[in-house]
Formats: C-alpha cells, sequence, structure tokens
C-alpha cells in the first residue's frame, strides 16, 4: 500500500510497501483509542521513494504543417505549427523512473523511443479509436484495453519493458506509428513519478 514518510530534508516522499509485523499495547488506553509505545514495521520491496504528485507528458503523431498561404500578406503567417510528437519529461529526482505509458489510437504499430538512452518500446498491432494499450514498465505488463496481455507483440526492436526508465534529468522521447498512421485524434501519454534514492 502507499506509505508516505518524511525522513529528510526533501519533504515527505512515497514508497510502497505492507506491513510485516507490529506491536500494538492493549493497556487501559488502548480502549480510550490512547496508544502510547506502539510499532509497526513495514518492508519495501523496491528502495526507492517517489514524489507525492504523479507527472503526467502526453503528445500526438508528428503532422505537417500548413505553410504560408499564397497570395504573401505581410506579416507573414506560417500558420498553425503542426506537431512533432516529441515529448520532453523531467525526473527530478536522484533514480531511474519506471513510467506507465498509454498508447491510444487509431494507429497501427505504436512506438516510443526515448533519444537520451537509446530504448524503443514498440508493438507489432493495430490499434482502433476506442482501444488503450497500457505499458506498465515497472510490471513489466503490457495490456490492451485493461484485460489482454500484449507483451508478445513487442518487435525485435524493443527492449525489455522493466529496462526502460526515466534517468534522473531531463529526458526526450520520440512517438511513433508506422507509415499511413496519420490521424491527429492517436496520442501518447507518459504518466510517473520522480524517484529518489
Amino acid at each position: 500500500i502507499p506509505l508516505v514518510a518524511w525522513l529528510d530534508e526533501r519533504g515527505p516522499l512515497l514508497a510502497y510497501a505492507r506491513v510485516t509485523r507490529r506491536a500494538v499495547p492493549t493497556t487501559t488506553g488502548y480502549r480510550l483509542g490512547t496508544i502510547l509505545g506502539g510499532a509497526i514495521e513495514w518492508v519495501a520491496t523496491d528502495p526507492r521513494r517517489y514524489a507525492l504528485t504523479e507527472q503526467t507528458v502526453a503528445a500526438t503523431l508528428p503532422a505537417p504543417e500548413p505553410g504560408l498561404s499564397w497570395p504573401l500578406v505581410w506579416p507573414l503567417d506560417f500558420g498553425t505549427p503542426g506537431s512533432t510528437g516529441r515529448l520532453s519529461v523531467v525526473n527530478a529526482g536522484d533514480a531511474d523512473a519506471h513510467p506507465v505509458i498509454e498508447f491510444r489510437g487509431p494507429l497501427t504499430m505504436p512506438s516510443l523511443t526515448n533519444i537520451t538512452t537509446g530504448d524503443v518500446l514498440e508493438y507489432d498491432l493495430p490499434l482502433a479509436a476506442s482501444d488503450v494499450l497500457v505499458v506498465d514498465t515497472g510490471a513489466g505488463t503490457v495490456v490492451l484495453n485493461g484485460t489482454a496481455s500484449r507483451i508478445h507483440t513487442a518487435t525485435s526492436r524493443s527492449v525489455p519493458e522493466q529496462t526502460f526508465t526515466i534517468p534522473p534529468g531531463t529526458s526526450s522521447f520520440l512517438f511513433r506509428a508506422a507509415p499511413g498512421s496519420t490521424d491527429p485524434t492517436a496520442s501518447v501519454a507518459v504518466r510517473y513519478r520522480a524517484a529518489y534514492w
């Protein structure tokens, strides 16, 4: 379960732990709701601690810019910038963070590349407009629409899901899909918490 503790100058941080032992004295104060001298032992298998606030960064597939309109009128209007499919993620901690990545259709062969590390996650499957492919890099799972595992669709370019992390500092990602996937509603969202040792 989530356990928030304030241990140092960084303020309160989150860990996922479970109670393994407890000692609660059942003296007279126990009936009144006053307990003195109790102890609880927590065990967290993940040694990292996390920021309380979860961050989300999203992007759509690359889209061309409309360019200049003819005839030219001063001042020049280059139109609305197109999407580049690029995301910038900041892990303010000092440990690698495992993101949860959500690909939303319609598109074919969604991929996310960490430009900073060169790691790629890519899946050879089509996603309809209502489909959501969730990649949990901490758990190492790939789930379509909350029910069906699709880890077997990872391409040979993909790294193992649990090795796809966000290192401390700023990382850049590129969202891509197979040629022909140009729907502007297709998107990717990267959810993560800054991680600390």
